[in-house]
């Protein structure tokens, strides 16, 4: 298991092991992406990938790329469907992972600042 130090004045987030001596320092980009790449283990991590995704989706959106967009370059229609609705249920959504957001960066030819800032 590892711990998480928020380092604010360096703008990262670093690991440290408990089991040995290694750390990892993620940018917050990085930290993003490694919540949506993980298996989550509980309903309020689950939660927080959905909430991140939906970010996402309205960032998207902002930006002129739909959820048809996203379909039609091959993501999950049930996903991506339920990511672009609100009103949908959280505890029944999939979140985006790590290779819808390669798909998404690949296709619109956008960077990640915009998928998680909108700008």
């Amino acid at each position: 298991m590892l711990n998480r130090n928020i380092s604010e004045e360096e703008n990262h987030v670093c690991k440290k092991s408990e089991t040995d001596d290694s750390s990892a320092c993620l940018s917050d980009k990085e930290l993003v992406i490694d919540i949506l790449s993980r298996i989550p283990a509980n309903d309020d991590y689950k939660y927080l990938q959905v909430m991140i995704s939906r970010i996402i989706a309205e960032n998207l959106k902002r930006n002129g790329i739909y959820q048809e967009d996203l379909i039609a370059c091959g993501m999950a229609q049930k996903k991506v469907t339920d990511l672009f609705d609100s009103s949908s249920n959280n505890e029944k959504i999939l979140a985006f992972n790590n290779s819808d957001l390669i798909r998404i960066v690949h296709n619109f030819r956008v960077g990640y600042d915009l998928i998680f800032t909108g700008v």
